[in-house]
């Protein structure tokens, strides 16, 4: 066999030199298409504000990486690009610059940051925060093309970002999941549409002990994140106002009753097994950020109305 072999394989060595010496120069670009980043003033400023200091890439341009399911995703308009990164420096990273330190966000790494123009619909019809289940990779942003300086575009960004922040926190220092989950009223389901909900705003989802739609559809994980981002966006006397409402029978019905009960103890005991994953696993007061996310929430939209 070995008449063969060898000879076979210098015919094909040889094939290769022909080719080889066929070609009249070597090209000059690679093979491989890097996209470039844009010469811009827009792109000189993101990388001024986020690449370099933070090592955050931002991509604004369309991928054939956006999609999810079956729906389409489509890239931001860029003169509403600026605006909603201004926002986020001022309610994300200014505000753990203060209460984690300089290197906080460092330290997380998200990255990269892709930005979508619409929102991302699920196949149930439920919006989700990241185009990927499977990790926080990569850290998604939605809705940048009818964002606005006025409370409730900066609300819808706080909690997109506070979403995907608690599950990169999780992911470098990870929370009890099943004692987590073991707090809930009933298991996590899918069996409810959920067409046209909007789940950035506090609703029913908290008589049955979740702090949002999705947070009660989808896993553990989402749960944890929802329940984190909606209590770093609101005041803690809406939040309570939301509980003692959830908490109040609406008959005298025994099961309604129990519902109730159970609605309070599982919604309180999630707020405190956040507040103490964030003061044992970073050392950061839940109730304190959540008072200094309002502070610069508020001076943002202050200074830029």
């Amino acid at each position: 066999m070995k008449k063969y072999i060898i000879p076979s394989f210098a015919f094909f060595v040889s094939l290769l030199f022909i080719q080889c010496s066929d070609d009249d120069s070597l090209r000059e670009e690679s093979v491989i298409q890097m996209q470039e980043k844009p010469n811009t003033e827009l792109q000189t400023w993101i990388d001024e504000t986020y690449q370099k200091p933070y090592n955050i890439e931002i991509a604004y341009q369309w991928s054939s990486e956006s999609t999810f399911k079956n729906t389409l995703l489509y890239p931001p308009e860029e003169e509403k690009v600026k605006m909603y990164l201004k926002a986020l420096k001022s309610v994300w990273i200014d505000l753990y610059n203060e209460m984690g330190g300089e290197d906080f966000i460092k330290n997380l790494s998200p990255t990269e940051i892709k930005l979508f123009g619409d929102a991302n619909i699920d196949g149930f019809g439920v919006e989700r925060l990241q185009v990927t289940e499977k990790s926080p990779f990569p850290f998604t942003l939605f809705r940048v093309n009818e964002f606005q300086n006025n409370k409730q575009s900066v609300e819808r960004l706080v909690r997109n970002v506070q979403n995907n922040t608690a599950k990169l926190m999780a992911l470098r220092k990870p929370f009890d999941k099943e004692a987590f989950a073991k707090l809930n009223m009933r298991p996590y389901r899918l069996n409810d549409i959920g067409s046209g909900r909007d789940i950035y705003k506090i609703s029913t989802s908290f008589y049955q002990g979740f702090y949002s739609f999705p947070a009660g559809r989808f896993s553990v994980d989402e749960d944890f994140a929802e329940t984190l981002s909606v209590l770093l966006t609101y005041p803690k006397h809406e939040v309570d106002q939301m509980i003692e409402y959830a908490s109040t029978p609406s008959d005298s019905y025994y099961k309604e009753v129990e519902r109730a009960r159970q609605a309070k103890v599982t919604l309180e005991a999630k707020r405190d097994f956040v507040a103490k994953y964030l003061k044992d696993k970073y050392d950061i007061d839940l109730y304190l950020l959540n008072i200094k996310s309002l502070v610069y929430i508020q001076n943002y939209l202050k200074n830029n109305q």
